[in-house]
């Protein structure tokens, strides 16, 4: 018995600290000026604005959380809008893969965006329903982005 017992433990720990897959679908401004990023939850996720430039996609960097400063939240409406700066990019949700898979598309009810735009010097993107969710492209950083350009 006081052999299995550690055994026991390491199974135990080992599948309850399984892998969990995430993914991350980031708005890209590879512009080369500063756009207005806005979008509407279908429910409030608690995740403010983080960014990080989007040279450090894909590496083991963590996402930075704004400063309120550069961004507002109508928390009744569940709508953000913030200034997203040249070669910067901006996290905006977070969902697990289908069925528990390790990769691909989430539940589209899983994805929290229900609408989203992007406005620049070059023109707007507004996305709406499930067009918004199929805008973003998987890419090679293993995140689903949307560029805008």
């Amino acid at each position: 018995m006081r052999r299995c017992l550690p055994i026991l433990i390491i199974f135990v720990v080992l599948s309850v600290s399984s892998c969990s897959f995430i993914n991350n679908f980031v708005v890209i401004n590879a512009s080369g000026n500063v756009v207005e990023v806005s979008y509407t939850l279908k429910r409030w996720t608690g995740l403010t604005p983080r960014t990080l430039p989007s040279s450090q996609l894909g590496k083991q960097i963590g996402w930075q959380e704004l400063p309120a400063s550069r961004y507002t939240i109508d928390q009744d409406n569940k709508r953000i809008v913030l200034q997203l700066n040249a070669g910067e990019a901006l996290l905006v949700d977070q969902c697990r893969p289908a069925n528990g898979q390790s990769a691909g598309d989430c539940e589209s009810d899983e994805f929290s965006v229900q609408r989203i735009a992007i406005v620049g010097s070059v023109g707007k993107i507004a996305l709406e329903g499930e067009q918004a969710q199929r805008a973003f492209v998987f890419d090679r950083n293993h995140s689903y982005t949307l560029t805008y350009k």
